[in-house]
């Protein structure tokens, strides 16, 4: 999987995380997510509030270990 796409938008993982980093989390428009049958999810309205919704959870969970 190569990190950029062809628009320039990071592919994550399922988790939102940088491929190879699951410390660092992409959010808003710099992300794109890929989903079934491999289509890119970029990250615009409403995907980009959903993902920024899910990003912030997992932050959440682990700054309270």
């Amino acid at each position: 999987m190569r990190l950029v796409n062809r628009v320039g938008r990071i592919t994550l993982v399922g988790d939102m995380s940088v491929p190879g980093h699951p410390e660092v989390l992409a959010v808003e428009d710099v992300g794109a997510s890929v989903w079934r049958d491999n289509h890119i999810v970029p990250w615009v309205i409403p995907a980009a509030d959903q993902m920024g919704r899910l990003a912030a959870k997992k932050l959440l969970r682990t700054l309270m270990g």
